[in-house]
């Protein structure tokens, strides 16, 4: 199958190697990495479309997006984002999330990922990647923006690892009663996208993390964009809500400093 990755970062780049490992014909769209190639361009051929850019650039991503791209199947592997109104003009549309970072997936790590599309199954899975289903789109959605949260209060208030694992724990139960708060299944938080995806986010290894990290040590957020680069938790965190629920308060607080 011909399948466009939008997004050539870290992430993107993984996934198409996980794409070709299965087979598949990749093309990039990323106007920063490729610019010699246009969105339309890029789109052209597609059979399917894989959606891995950061989530404060998908509304100008979306802005440009052919409207015969939007009948394509499409796997959308963003975190951050709260809601999905943007894509209701998509007709064969689901979500990718899971317990993965870009590295692991480069390495060739077995790794079990949550998806809401049969699309996931068809192009990810493979010897590397067994995929998980779920019908609530809502819940991965949430789990996927939530944990970025939760991970820069970890950075800041966690001394050690097995700190960082009592408050993922912590993290989770708010997590579940977010979730079923918003409409979401508390169980979604016991699949890859939610607990598994949490426990990675709150170590070293995720940029969330060591921004709480900078902060803790006398930084702030220039600091901490300007060292990490993309940081989905502060923007999650723009729509989040935060009432009733502590550990989201106590990072939208450490994010006011």
């Amino acid at each position: 199958m011909k399948v466009t990755v939008c997004g050539a970062g870290a992430y993107g780049k993984a996934l198409g190697k996980v794409l070709r490992v299965n087979k598949h014909k990749v093309t990039y769209y990323d106007p920063y990495v490729f610019p010699e190639l246009g969105l339309a361009e890029a789109l052209a051929e597609a059979e399917a479309v894989v959606i891995a850019v950061p989530a404060e650039v998908i509304d100008g991503l979306l802005v440009e997006y052919p409207l015969q791209a939007k009948r394509l199947p499409t796997l959308l592997a963003t975190k951050g984002l709260l809601d999905l109104d943007r894509f209701a003009g998509f007709l064969d549309f689901g979500l990718l999330a899971g317990a993965a970072f870009a590295d692991d997936l480069m390495s060739h790590r077995s790794v079990v990922l949550t998806a809401t599309t049969p699309l996931a199954k068809q192009i990810i899975e493979g010897v590397q990647v067994k995929i998980e289903m779920t019908d609530d789109v809502e819940g991965v959605l949430y789990c996927g923006a939530l944990k970025n949260i939760y991970a820069i209060g970890a950075g800041y208030s966690c001394d050690d690892a097995e700190e960082a694992r009592f408050y993922a724990a912590q993290a989770l139960k708010e997590l579940k009663d977010y979730l079923v708060a918003h409409g979401a299944k508390a169980e979604t938080a016991d699949l890859s996208c939610g607990w598994a995806d949490l426990k990675i986010t709150c170590t070293e290894r995720s940029r969330n993390f060591r921004c709480g990290r900078i902060l803790r040590e006398g930084g702030n957020l220039g600091d901490a964009k300007r060292s990490l680069g993309t940081l989905e938790g502060l923007v999650a965190l723009r729509w989040v809500d935060w009432k009733g629920y502590p550990l989201i308060s106590f990072v939208r607080e450490l994010a006011k400093r």
